[in-house]
């Protein structure tokens, strides 16, 4: 039984003789293991510092951009654009301010105005702003009446000619533009003399409203010169959008032609309606290149530019009228009536509601239109 005994030892001593010569690699291998890991630490490092920032470009931040995550927000019927020379990280902090603003200046009954996004345009302390106006409640609807002040009011910002007050942090807002406003919009641009008659004829341009008021003294002319109109003879236009936005195309132009300030005769008339069918295959005078193609309507001037009645969101109520029974005609003696001509009416503005505040108006020929923010976020 001792030999075993001696094998055992034998091969006890021989692992620790191993165990031995492990010992005697120790410094070798500790030192391959301080290099190896310096080495993966390092590789981690530079991993990190590559993986890092791209991880912050992928994560959408508001220091470029904010869109709404409300879909009734993002849905809304009206919806206006407006550039504020702040950065988007600041008026993001200030969401709720900036639409309470906006809510005193433009408030209608039943409604509340939301921001809808944010972009950043060229510069980082230059941005586009989206708001949207939306009925409060969420069920609650708005009066034909309420929404006519409402577009009368966002024309007149659109043409400068009233300014949208904010608080003095936010600055003031420029290149204000309609969106969407259902119903459409009619904008009658600021005229020398402007006294508007009925429209002689209208047609329609692939233009927005936008690009037709930067060049409508361009437009002017070369209509004058289309229709050979004599010098005496003034031509007025006014534009309309079907989908209520100012800065999409196509647009209508509707045209009056007015004999000094009178409306012209019959005769003349005549002549001009014979003219515009003449000129319709020369594209009425205008430039292709500026204008593109015209498509001309009906020379009566009788006829909406619409031609159908825009479909108007179910928020909006419409007034239904009472009806009211006529008595029946008490028998007695009949007179013949000559027939009273109608006096042309003048252009009634809407009454200023009772909720807005009194805004300035500025006395002087509105400044020129600054550039769209739409054609820089698409240039």
């Amino acid at each position: 039984m001792g030999k075993p005994v001696d094998v055992e030892l034998g091969r006890a001593g021989g692992l620790e003789i191993g165990g031995g010569g492990g010992v005697g690699r120790g410094p070798v291998a500790r030192a391959i293991g301080r290099i190896v890991s310096f080495r993966c630490v390092f590789v981690l490092a530079l991993a990190a510092g590559v993986l890092v920032p791209a991880l912050f470009l992928l994560v959408p931040t508001r220091t470029h951009g904010y869109l709404s995550d409300d879909p009734d927000v993002l849905a809304a019927e009206i919806q206006v654009g407006l550039t504020l020379e702040k950065p988007i990280s600041f008026l993001a902090t200030h969401m709720d301010k900036l639409g309470g603003d906006i809510f005193e200046e433009i408030g209608i009954p039943n409604s509340k105005v939301s921001i809808v996004s944010m972009h950043t345009l060229t510069s980082k302390y230059s941005t586009n702003v989206v708001f949207g106006v939306l009925p409060s409640p969420k069920d609650a609807s708005i009066s034909l009446p309420a929404l006519s002040v409402l577009r009368s009011s966002l024309v007149e910002m659109m043409l400068q000619q009233v300014n949208l007050s904010l608080t003095p942090i936010f600055g003031h807002p420029s290149s204000f533009e309609l969106l969407r406003f259902p119903g459409g919009i009619t904008v009658i641009p600021e005229q020398s003399g402007s006294v508007w008659a009925d429209p002689l004829f209208n047609f329609v341009l692939n233009n927005s409203i936008y690009q037709m008021l930067g060049n409508i003294t361009e437009l002017k002319d070369q209509l004058k010169l289309g229709l050979n109109l004599r010098s005496y003879e003034k031509i007025y236009l006014q534009f309309k959008n079907e989908n209520g936005s100012s800065v999409e195309a196509p647009s209508t132009v509707e045209a009056s032609v007015l004999d000094g300030s009178s409306t012209l005769l019959p005769y003349r008339l005549k002549q001009l309606a014979q003219l515009i069918r003449e000129t319709n295959a020369k594209n009425l005078g205008l430039n292709h290149s500026v204008f593109g193609k015209v498509k001309v309507g009906s020379p009566t001037g009788k006829q909406p530019c619409f031609g159908r009645d825009p479909k108007l969101p179910p928020f909006i109520h419409a007034p239904q009228p009472s009806v009211v029974h006529a008595p029946p005609p008490i028998p007695g003696p009949t007179y013949q009536m000559m027939p009273i001509p109608s006096p042309s009416l003048p252009m009634l503005r809407h009454p200023m509601p009772p909720w807005k505040k009194q805004r300035s108006r500025a006395t002087n020929s509105p400044p020129p239109i600054a550039p769209s923010p739409y054609s820089l976020l698409h240039s």
